[in-house]
């Protein structure tokens, strides 16, 4: 009887993770793990380890607030300018004589419209003040016609496409621009949005709620693999939730968000870390996102509460397998329960290597040992996804002696019109780009770099963007990914069923 009664009291108190997170999350878990969804949706949340502690504290030194929230304005001012640079108007201002004939239609500098001039000089573009172009005698693009008439963007562009519609302009890609859409309000919005943030309260806020777990790269200030609508690696973010080790750490501002797919949130984080117990109850600080603020965030955690980060790159973090795909880890390798007989990266080795599975050393859940010898064993997506990783730290050390100019033009791996926009490049000084770049001295990429580094403090933040170059170009550079996998894993790589295994 006494049992029972603990099962009912245990079943009142327990919630399954669908009685705990919002519709649209239960939406996202379903589309990123089709085929385990239902079940772990339906599954009791366990607790997790009381090592790492609930808190959620104010930030109330003066120092810290004005520091986070001068680097938050400067990180919010580069990201809609970055997600602007992605826009239907950008792509198409490539072109400068229609970045011109925009400005002329809304009598303001082509500076604007190329987002060299801020963020709230783009209000303009949700205007209604577009002159109209005429649909007749307009034959000179460079000196255009205009009508009395005005409207908006898209009617606009419309009346461009009547008047010149040899430049092939798709409407539809102004029409379905998402990104656009959804950057009216930030930018309408800009200067109140910042000082609403200036006068909000700061808090240092750690927690394994679920929802909270689940929108841990859905922000205005960074984003991840790990986004929940459109992260490249989301099916691993469930298995966090679960993991009983780990809580999220948030740095947030108490004021509701609403993030991109109108879905609201509590509060508005500006920087997150995962934290981790490991073996013999080592604590563990994962990457932080952004990672400008690693220092910084590192800091506060260990200074509010009782924790001290132990974690160094690629320790062991042991992890207990379910059926869902195993967490992703920026930091630190996954060491798992299963025995070498049933796991089947080391079955696979031993195969390959002719031996019974029981003569390898397990170092971490990809890395074996057999006769002093290491191997590494990956599926092909976690091959490239290092390969990648590791890409991502060296190319520019690689390329820095390459020429500039046919970076961007032969081999299109930066990204035309963000270098032009960083480098303050326009056509007003009746000069082409390979003679601006031969003005200011920029031959090599190394020189490009030296160039933003007198002009921008921040300049590294900007070059790293993936919006500022092209990685699948970048990756054909190289040789494809094959050649990437085995210069930046291992010289020798061995394709085993659905595995592949290398060794130095």
């Amino acid at each position: 009887m006494k049992n029972l009664i603990k099962k009912i009291i245990k079943e009142a108190l327990d919630e399954a993770l669908k009685d705990e997170i919002p519709d649209y999350m239960i939406k996202a878990v379903k589309s990123n793990n089709p085929d385990l969804a239902d079940k772990y949706l339906d599954m009791d949340v366990p607790k997790h380890n009381e090592i790492i502690p609930d808190v959620k504290i104010e930030i109330k030194e003066p120092n810290i607030r004005n520091q986070f929230i001068n680097q938050i304005q400067e990180h919010f001012k580069e990201s809609i300018l970055n997600q602007y640079n992605q826009t239907a108007v950008s792509k198409y201002s490539n072109d400068l004589k229609f970045a011109k004939i925009i400005a002329k239609s809304l009598n303001v500098s082509p500076k604007i419209i190329l987002g060299l001039s801020g963020v709230n000089y783009l209000k303009v573009l949700y205007s209604k003040n577009f002159s109209l172009l005429q649909g007749k005698d307009n034959t000179d693009i460079n000196n255009p016609i205009f009508s009395n008439n005005k409207s908006n963007l898209f009617t606009f562009v419309k009346s461009f496409i009547k008047a010149f519609p040899q430049y092939q302009v798709k409407l539809d890609e102004f029409l379905n621009d998402r990104i656009f859409t959804g950057l009216r309000e930030p930018i309408m919005n800009f200067d109140e949005n910042v000082m609403d943030l200036a006068k909000s309260k700061l808090y240092l806020y750690i927690t394994d709620k679920p929802a909270d777990i689940l929108r841990m790269s859905v922000s205005n200030f960074y984003s991840s693999c790990q986004n929940l609508y459109s992260g490249a690696f989301n099916e691993q973010l469930l298995s966090n939730i679960f993991d009983e080790n780990s809580k999220i750490a948030y740095l947030i501002f108490d004021t509701t968000y609403i993030d991109n797919q109108g879905n609201k949130h509590p509060f508005t984080p500006i920087a997150r870390t995962i934290i981790r117990v490991g073996n013999d109850n080592k604590i563990m600080f994962d990457v932080v996102y952004p990672q400008e603020m690693e220092n910084q965030f590192y800091n506060i955690i260990e200074n509010y509460t009782n924790l001290k980060n132990e974690g160094e790159e690629d320790d062991s973090y042991p992890y207990k397998q379910i059926e869902l795909p195993e967490p992703y880890m920026d930091k630190y390798r996954i060491t798992s329960n299963i025995p070498l007989e049933k796991n089947k990266r080391a079955l696979t080795l031993a195969k390959f290597l002719n031996i019974n599975v029981n003569q390898l050393t397990e170092i971490t859940d990809d890395y074996f040992k057999y006769n002093n010898i290491g191997y590494t064993i990956y599926t092909e997506r976690e091959a490239n996804e290092e390969a990648l990783d590791e890409f991502r730290r060296g190319w520019r050390e690689e390329l820095r002696n390459q020429n500039f100019y046919d970076l961007i033009e032969k081999y299109k791996i930066l990204k035309y019109n963000a270098v032009t926009k960083i480098l303050n490049y326009n056509n007003n000084d009746k000069i082409t780009f390979k003679d601006f770049l031969k003005k200011e001295n920029i031959i090599t990429l190394r020189d490009f770099e030296d160039f933003l580094k007198q002009k921008f403090s921040d300049f590294y933040n900007w070059y790293v963007e993936e919006q500022t170059y092209n990685m699948q170009n970048l990756i054909n550079f190289y040789g494809g990914m094959q050649k990437m996998r085995k210069n930046y894993i291992g010289k020798k790589e061995y394709k085993i069923n659905d595995f592949y295994i290398y060794t130095q």
